[in-house]
């Protein structure tokens, strides 16, 4: 980032993934408002945020009413495609808002990290109703292939 600077060339990073920043404690739905609000004072339309938050909140108070977690834990995971890595996301991670709204228990909510490393065998003891497999695949089912053939993960 120094040196994009010193070029002059202008770097844009949502707070969420910069390392230099503190995570937030428990992440909610506002961090989407305020990084609508930044984006649109970068390029001029502050307007245009207004309308658009007060949108995107309508919509969000809207979800409860859909949820069907009914107090369920959940697990989002990030698996690689070749199933060599697996890492899942705390509390300070957009997915907490997500099961927040779905009335979901974030099985890692007492990792304030965003996405950190985890072991099939810790995810076994923690044991979730639901997991969300997250991968840059274009083919789910494949994912899907990966992680239920990971060792231990019929134990779920």
């Amino acid at each position: 980032r120094k040196a994009l600077a010193k070029a002059g060339v202008k770097v844009y990073a949502p707070d969420a993934y910069c390392y230099d920043k503190k995570p937030v404690d428990h992440a909610d739905f506002s961090l989407v408002t305020q990084e609508v609000t930044k984006t649109a004072a970068i390029f001029g339309v502050p307007k245009r945020a207004v309308t658009l938050n007060k949108a995107l909140k309508k919509q969000a108070a809207d979800l409860p009413k859909h949820a069907g977690g009914k107090g369920a834990s959940a697990a989002a995971l990030w698996l690689s495609s070749d199933g060599s890595s697996m890492y899942s996301y705390g509390r300070s991670s957009m997915v907490q808002a997500i099961f927040d709204v779905n009335d979901l228990k974030n099985a890692y909510a007492d990792n304030r990290t965003r996405v950190f490393d985890i072991s099939m065998e810790d995810l076994l003891k923690r044991n979730p109703d639901w997991i969300l497999l997250l991968n840059n695949a274009y083919n789910t089912d494949d994912i899907t292939k990966t992680f239920t053939r990971a060792k231990g993960a019929s134990q779920l």
